[in-house]
């Protein structure tokens, strides 16, 4: 076995319902622009607050924003 050390940097994610989470700033999630209805996929790094994380609602099975 071997092992190494490694030292990062991670983006705590807070969506407006309160979930939190923290991921790498290479991540990539599914988002729809703050003031606009254009989407794409965007690593953490580069998204802001007021963009939304397009997800799937679990109960309707259809996908729906939340706000960062």
């Amino acid at each position: 076995m071997v092992s190494a050390s490694v030292d990062t940097i991670y983006i705590r994610i807070t969506l407006s319902d309160g979930r939190t989470w923290t991921d790498a700033p290479s991540s990539t999630y599914y988002i729809e622009e703050s003031g606009s209805t254009s989407t794409r996929f965007e690593k953490v790094n580069n998204m802001y607050v007021g963009d939304k994380l397009v997800i799937t609602d679990s109960t309707t099975n259809e996908l729906t924003t939340i706000t960062i």
